[in-house]
């Protein structure tokens, strides 16, 4: 009995690469709050930091993936309670965008 992959392995299918680096770089959370009747927006500074796997051969929008393992503020890890509070995404797609910006012109080579 086959598996798919061995049919796709005798079809000529290959695997794309996957090329792994880690990253790690600083950006500021944002929110908007009232202080003395006036919107203000407050920043936090965190550092991120993971692991990018990118696909040199797929396309921009599918080419970075990343698994962020660390968020830290003020030399404390807040990854969990940003996960809990719903802001990781918002961090995951700055890893994502930060990792693009990092890499794309970079000559990538496993």
């Amino acid at each position: 009995m086959y598996t798919i992959n061995d049919i796709a392995r005798m079809a000529g299918y290959r695997q794309p690469r996957k090329i792994t680096k880690p990253f790690r770089f600083t950006h500021n959370l944002t929110k908007k709050v009232v202080r003395d009747l006036k919107i203000v927006t407050e920043t936090l500074p965190i550092e991120v930091s993971g692991t990018a796997y990118i696909t040199p051969s797929a396309s921009f929008d599918e080419r970075f993936d990343v698994d962020v393992d660390q968020v830290i503020y003020k030399g404390m890890d807040v990854s969990e309670l940003l996960d809990f509070a719903g802001a990781m995404e918002e961090i995951e797609e700055a890893a994502v965008a930060a990792v693009s910006e990092m890499f794309n012109g970079e000559k990538l080579s496993a």
